[in-house]
Formats: structure tokens, sequence, C-alpha cells
């Protein structure tokens, strides 16, 4: 995503500008051959999302890991701005891990290796992002979703709630939902093989 890693910098335009953004990049990414079978986390679930809602002929399927369609009901990011001005990257970062992992979820290399990754973010794209999640309600399009879709979803997310992935599951027809007990936000980092696994299964089950 633009703004993290190697990436260019997220341009300097509105929310709204801004989701329009990453679905065309996403959809860039995706090359303009056979449909794609699109897998997003978090905020990249919640552009999946619209992407496959705006360009159903560019999708073969749907993945979302805690993901949101709706920002009314995200939870804790109000706080983000006095924490990066109290605290900086790194305090945001060390909360950010309590509230993606529960105690024991990783190893103590992958919880140093996950956390001096995220400190390479800026609080202007982070909050870039946070603006944009806010301002977001895909509710009234999700029952015309087309691909089908698969939600993998923690029940301990601080941020996304179980409550939501029931939602979505009960707006979109054609969906399916796997919830993960006792995890936090980081689903698919701290249990990466039971996502693989679920969604080479859903593939197997649901797409040629």
């Amino acid at each position: 995503m633009r703004g993290f890693g190697a990436s260019d910098e997220l341009p300097k335009v509105g929310p709204v500008e801004l989701l329009d953004v990453l679905i065309d990049d996403l959809l860039e990414v995706a090359g303009t051959g056979s449909p794609a079978h699109l897998v997003g986390e978090s905020a990249g679930g919640t552009v999946t999302l619209a992407a496959a809602l705006r360009h159903p002929e560019r999708v073969a399927s749907v993945t979302l890991i805690n993901a949101a369609f709706a920002g009314r009901g995200i939870g804790q990011i109000d706080g983000w701005r006095r924490i990066f001005d109290e605290e900086g990257v790194s305090g945001w970062s060390r909360r950010m891990m309590e509230w993606r992992f529960a105690p024991g979820a990783l190893s103590p290399e992958e919880a140093s290796w996950f956390a001096q990754q995220q400190e390479r973010s800026t609080s202007a794209a982070v909050l870039a992002i946070v603006d944009m999640l806010a301002g977001i309600d895909l509710t009234g399009q999700l029952p015309n979703l087309r691909p089908p879709l698969l939600i993998l979803a923690p029940d301990q997310s601080p941020f996304v709630p179980i409550t939501m992935a029931a939602s979505l599951k009960k707006y979109v027809p054609d969906s399916e939902l796997r919830i993960f007990p006792g995890v936090r936000h980081g689903l698919p980092f701290s249990h990466p093989g039971e996502c693989a696994s679920a969604l080479l299964d859903f593939l197997e089950r649901r797409t040629p």
C-alpha cells in the first residue's frame, strides 16, 4: 500500500479521493487478464471490498481478514492522533502490538520483527488511512457483491468487532464466515497456516 514500506508516499488528497487512488492501485497490480482472487486485511480489506463492488468483472473471489465495511463500527482509532502526539510512532507501535496480538500468540523473534516493521510507519500515512476508513460506509452496496466472499474474523479485535463480521455475512448472500476464537487484530500473522488453509479450501470449493 502506498505510504508504507518501499512504496511511494500517499497522495495529498481527501479521504474519498484516497480510496479511489488505492482501488486503482489494487486493480493495476491485479492486471487485466483473468479475474483475480483478492485477499485484503484490515484497511487493505476495506479497499479490496470497495474494489470488488465497483469492478466485479475484475474479481474472481474476495477474502477479507478483520476488515470493516463502515467506519462508524471501527473501535479505538479516534485516539490515535493523541497517541502519536504524546508518544510518537514507537509509542503507538507498542500499543498496537498489544491490540494486535494476545499474550503468547507470537514467538519473541516474530514479535520483534513485526514491531520493527510497524515502527517504520509514519503518523501521516497511518492517520490518512484512518481518516479514509472513518468516512467509509459500504453497507448499502453489500447485497450487490457478485464474487463469492470469505470472511476470516478474530473474535477479540479491538478495531473490528465480531458483530461487524456477522453483519457482513448477513448482508452478502454469497458469503462464508470463519471465526477464530481468542485472537486479536493480527490474525494473518499470528495464524498464517490456519488462514491459508481456510482460503485454499474456500477457493477449491467455490471457484473454478
